[in-house]
């Protein structure tokens, strides 16, 4: 280090503390960045790589970017998943002399920047607490002061954790050094990457959490949560306690409400059903537009949206409270008028979640105080509507928007029309708010007009003409006078020389430093003041944030009911049945996102599934005959009635559904060396293993993956195991071109059949999207190759090539055995012959007899019947 130059080497002490940074390095009006963190950081941020000392042997690779805007290569480290320690300079480094005090006052993580983040999304910190036996989740979004937790006793390898996790795509996650090995095999199923940040065991103490949540969420009795005794979740509470301490240095924002909740609370929807059912994001695309929270967001403000994507992500598990928000959309969508002003007045909200936590975070702008008044406007308004409301629901959220005018008019009689963005700027105040402040800027603005009259005085008194008055930070005022002018004149005596340059010198005189102090004076206390009177503003603003707290969860509420309200009108909803027993019934149901999307009219369809009746679904027909689509539909009219929605359906009446599992298309892993039949069968085995009475399953060509023969074994076993494995009866709907499996409602009692149907005439075949009792006869796979546009002697042969691998009618099949035998088979074999020699022996009664066994078919009771018919006749042969 001793062959750096001074500031070289502070910068290596301060990237000493802060080695898993980037170091952000304020030099002047800009922020550098040397050594690996230039290199990296010139990559991220798109900005040229140069060097510093360029002409020695070792050069150090650098790169910056202006103090002004921090915010926006802040903002991209961020989102890279680095942490960014800032390291300001506090003094003027006046002309080189000397290295001047610098230090680190904060340090930017991806979970923990709220400063930065101006993503209308939550923004997840995660902590988690693993032992052998059990885990703990605390999920805190700093930007809006909500937070989450739950816990599970469980073990290794946690099978319901990785779900969890992935449900608040977290932006850093927060994990002990010793539980490295008990997190590895959730992290690389996971498809999100937070920043992983590890912590000594010691910080995931169960007090500190405990004393963190009574004091940031002013939680009292923790009891009443049910949390109290779950020192698990207290404990990654506790390691969250201690880094926020640790990075955020003081300014931690208030904790606006703590929901502890465990599975049982809610409908569980893992990864894959929420990537299979679309709900967030358009399968191919990634993109909003094309998912179910497309279709039913209408909301209008961010908190709205927010609080609309919590409810479809967890659907409620209790008849009450959804029976509570549907009544309270039923309300909405019948009073139109209220709802469109309603709708609104919420428009001119701005983000009160983020705004009040950079209040209480001490971090909020002038232009944050004026967008909170601007929001106040709204307020008043809406609290007085309560008394229009009915519903428990909509009454309540309108009754709990608090008015704060006093708070709109505090700030509105303090800050100007339009604040600047940083109060250092200054222009804060409004004129009148402060005595002090007006004096003072009324003897700056008099200054100014000062210096014109000064620097035209002074032409006149030494004739030249191209003399003027400046001002830098260094040298402050001064008279400039260019060396040309300068020749064969006489300066004033009152005339110092303060600074020579090429071709000017500069002065000072004696009036210039009293107009020099009465001004730079002024603007330097109005700089004061300013920032005093600021402070002291944003002070008083936050003793009463839990006001703002509380109308905000209000307003989200409020804003998520209407949504859904919206929604149903413009779609023509209705209101669904919900109810605790074991029913699905659904009357001209539709697929919400496909008919949004398709410009024709969407065709409607029936479903009924019951647990102790119609339990499993055999649901076959062509391609594109749109089986998957209805097997959609179907889990999302269930999934939006239990988050409290209207469904798209002439009717619908749900019992409640605990999970809803998904097996629907490809979805190869090959980056991981898994086929697309071990990745189904390992969903597969999750459904098998997870599945309750209370589940609703959807499985469409299971077995497709391998050989024909193997692939129907599996699902024939499957649906066996589905309907007969004594421990639960899921409501299944299974699509399969698997034609032979539509026999198993011959012996299965709870199993139906239902196809697609489709009409075929001379030119090819129709689809007609109806679903229809019993099963299909063909799959019209060719027809539908046909329709794709394969070349006419490719379909011509495939047709003659079916014909001639269709040697076995199963519908024939199905036909003799309803005749003559007892229950199915999967591939039917033929009965066994009798020896010459026992026809000999035997009767022909008994031979007859034997020959028509079928061992397969042949249940234990058939075969008791049998073996006494066959003593009896050899008893008649014995006579």
């Amino acid at each position: 280090m001793e062959t750096y130059t001074p500031v070289m080497r502070q910068y290596l002490e301060t990237k000493e503390q802060y080695k898993d940074s980037i170091l952000l390095f304020r030099m002047g009006d800009f922020y550098e960045l040397f050594f690996d963190d230039a290199t990296e950081g010139s990559r991220i941020l798109q900005i040229t790589l140069t060097t510093r000392d360029r002409n020695k042997d070792n050069p150090i690779p650098m790169c910056g970017f202006p103090y002004h805007a921090a915010e926006l290569y802040v903002r991209k480290l961020l989102e890279a998943g680095r942490k960014v320690a800032i390291c300001e300079q506090f003094e003027e480094n006046e002309g080189g002399r000397k290295v001047v005090r610098r230090e680190v006052l904060k340090v930017l993580t991806p979970g923990t920047a709220l400063e930065f983040e101006s993503s209308p999304e939550n923004i997840f910190l995660l902590s988690l607490s693993l032992h052998s036996d059990r885990w703990g989740l605390f999920a805190f979004d700093l930007t809006t002061g909500e937070a989450f937790a739950t816990g599970a006793q469980e073990a290794p390898p946690y099978t319901s954790l990785g779900q969890e996790v992935e449900n608040y795509n977290p932006r850093e996650l927060l994990l002990s050094t010793d539980a490295a090995s008990l997190w590895a095999p959730q992290e690389e199923s996971l498809s999100c990457h937070p920043l992983i940040t590890p912590l000594e065991p010691w910080t995931f103490n169960a007090d500190k959490g405990r004393l963190f949540l009574q004091e940031s969420f002013h939680l009292s009795a923790l009891r009443e949560m049910d949390i109290s005794q779950n020192e698990t979740v207290l404990a990654a509470a506790g390691s969250m306690a201690h880094y926020l301490s640790q990075v955020r240095k003081g300014s931690l924002p208030e904790g606006k409400e703590l929901r502890f909740y465990t599975r049982k609370d809610h409908m569980i929807l893992d990864s894959l059903t929420q990537r299979t059912l679309e709900l967030f994001k358009e399968s191919r695309t990634g993109e909003k537009e094309g998912s179910l929270f497309w279709v039913i967001d209408q909301t209008v403000t961010p908190m709205g949206a927010r609080r609309l994507k919590e409810w479809l992500l967890r659907p409620l598990f209790n008849t009450s409270l959804i029976n509570a928000r549907l009544d309270a959309v039923e309300e909405s969508t019948k009073k139109t008028r209220l709802r469109e002003e309603l709708r609104e007045e919420l428009k001119g909200i701005y983000d009160l979640d983020r705004l009040s936590t950079k209040l209480s975070s001490e971090t909020a702008s002038p232009r944050d105080l004026a967008a909170l008044a601007s929001s106040f406007h709204s307020l008043p308004s809406l609290s007085s509507r309560a008394e229009q409301a009915e519903s428990l629901l909509l009454k309540s959220s309108l009754q709990e928007v608090d008015p704060l005018e006093d708070l709109r008019e505090k700030i509105e009689r303090a800050l100007a029309d339009s604040p600047p963005l940083i109060f250092t700027d200054g222009g804060v105040f409004r004129e009148g708010y402060n005595q002090e402040l007006d004096e003072l800027r009324h003897l700056a603005h008099s200054g100014k007009e000062e210096i014109s009259r000064l620097e035209e005085e002074e032409r006149e008194r030494t004739q030249i003409s191209s003399l003027r008055v400046g001002f830098n930070k260094i040298f402050g005022f001064y008279i400039e006078i260019s060396k040309a002018s300068l020749k064969n004149r006489t300066l004033p005596t009152d005339y110092f020389r303060k600074q020579t340059l090429v071709n000017a010198e500069r002065f000072v005189s004696q009036k210039l430093r009293e107009f020099e102090e009465t001004v730079l004076g002024a603007e330097e206390k109005i700089k004061k003041l300013e920032h005093r009177l600021f402070l002291e503003l944003r002070s008083e603003l936050k003793v009463h944030n839990g006001r703002i707290l509380k109308s905000a969860q209000a307003l989200a509420s409020l804003d998520a009911l209407l949504s859904l309200a919206n929604a149903a009108v413009r779609n023509k909803y209705k209101r669904p049945i919900v109810v605790e027993g074991d029913v699905l019934e659904i009357v001209q149901g539709r697929h919400p996102i496909v008919e949004r999307l398709n410009p024709h009219p969407f065709v409607p369809n029936d479903a009924y599934l019951e647990s102790n009746r119609e339990q499993i679904i055999i649901l076959t027909g062509p391609n594109m005959g749109g089986k998957s689509t209805f097997l959609r539909q179907t889990a999302l009219i269930v999934l939006m009635a239990q988050m409290g929605s209207f469904v798209p359906a002439d009717a619908a009446k749900v019992g409640l559904i605990d999970r809803i599992f998904t097996r629907i298309g490809a979805s190869d892993y090959l980056a991981s060396g898994q086929s697309t039949f071990m990745v189904e069968m390992v969903e597969t085995a999750n459904i098998l293993q997870n599945a309750s009475s209370s589940s609703l399953v959807l499985l469409d060509e299971i077995g497709r993956g391998t050989s024909t023969y193997d692939g129907m074994a599996i699902a024939w076993s499957l649906l066996e195991y589905l309907h007969s494995n004594g421990k639960f009866r899921p409501k299944t709907l299974f699509a399969t071109h698997y034609h032979q499996l539509t026999v198993l409602d011959e012996y299965l009692s709870r199993i139906v059949n239902y196809h697609i149907s489709v009409k075929k005439g001379s030119s090819g075949i129709t689809f007609l999207y109806r679903i229809l009792e019993g099963p299909s006869d063909q799959s019209f796979g060719v027809d539908v190759a046909k329709l794709a546009g394969l070349p006419s002697d490719v379909v011509k042969r495939a047709r003659e090539l079916l014909l001639s691998m269709e040697k076995e009618d199963w519908l024939s099949q199905r036909k003799k055995r309803q005749e003559g035998r007892n229950g199915p088979t999967l591939f039917a074999p033929p009965a066994r012959e009798i020896a010459p020699q026992v026809r000999e022996v035997w009767p022909s009664e008994a031979s007859e007899l034997l020959e028509g066994i079928d061992v397969n078919s042949t249940t234990p009771m058939k075969a008791l019947e049998l073996l006494q018919k066959l003593l009896e006749i050899y008893s008649r042969s014995r006579e």
